[in-house]
């Protein structure tokens, strides 16, 4: 039989302090613009589509949220059955549930969609600028731990990768090596650099260097014989090569900047 612990849903590398995008549902603080869900400054180990759906439904205010919307927007140009919006909803109400009481946080109207059930507050900063969803989040220049290259983003701050200003997953480990990188652009970060401060007080086996480095590629759509965001220096480490900027260009659905 599983017992549920705490630490299954709360991830310990990460704290956070809200953001100017912040909603109260209590005990919980769903920021829209991070894209994360947060008890107590711990962020909740939950999916990408699943907070996707929550943060619809949070900024619907208790307004009735039809099941074909919730899809769009968790799954954009693409086509899925009803039963992956499910599967969201079923994990979060369990991490909810788990985690907060017993309150009705998410409702089903049957044959229509689903609302939230508890009140929604916001969190109100004392030097707050207005955030309009996730876009706004990545178009804002308030945040000067932000840097910019191709059609994603950096948040050094909080080491959060964004892509078109949706948060990308990543693993802690690829996350950190990717902020190492990105402190030195276009400089030659050795192997051994990179695994005693990723590893610190650990021996760990190139291989796990490289994996974690595969995981970033595959975020970036990049490609190690052709590169566009890091280079390998056989034998001796790794740079990032492309462009940063601390400004948000113009990007097109494909990621290349307008007019270019």
């Amino acid at each position: 039989m599983e017992h549920w612990r705490s630490d299954d849903y709360l991830d310990d590398f990460l704290p956070l302090s809200p953001s100017q995008a912040t909603l109260r549902l209590a005990p919980f603080e769903l920021d829209t613009a991070r894209l994360t869900l947060m008890l107590h400054g711990k962020r909740l180990r939950l999916g990408c589509r699943a907070l996707t759906v929550l943060t619809a439904l949070v900024e619907a205010r208790g307004a009735l949220v039809r099941s074909d919307d919730l899809m769009r927007r968790a799954w954009p140009d693409t086509f899925v059955d009803e039963a992956n919006l499910r599967v969201q909803i079923s994990a979060l109400r369990k991490s909810l549930r788990e985690l907060g009481s017993s309150l009705p946080y998410i409702i089903n109207v049957p044959g229509q969609g689903y609302r939230v059930g508890v009140a929604v507050e916001p969190i109100v900063a004392a030097n707050a600028v207005s955030v309009e969803g996730r876009q706004g989040f990545a178009q804002q220049r308030t945040n000067r731990s932000l840097v910019y290259f191709g059609n994603f983003s950096f948040d050094s701050e909080h080491c959060l990768l964004f892509e078109g200003g949706y948060p990308v997953r990543l693993g802690s480990r690829a996350l950190a090596i990717l902020a190492l990188l990105l402190e030195r652009p276009g400089e030659l970060m050795k192997k051994d650099e990179v695994a005693r401060l990723v590893w610190p007080g650990l021996m760990v086996e190139e291989v796990n260097l490289r994996v974690h480095l595969a995981a970033i590629r595959r975020a970036l759509g990049d490609n190690a014989r052709q590169p566009k965001f890091i280079a390998n220096d056989p034998g001796r480490g790794y740079r990032f090569i492309a462009r940063l900027s601390p400004f948000c260009a113009t990007l097109q659905r494909d990621g290349t900047q307008m007019g270019a």
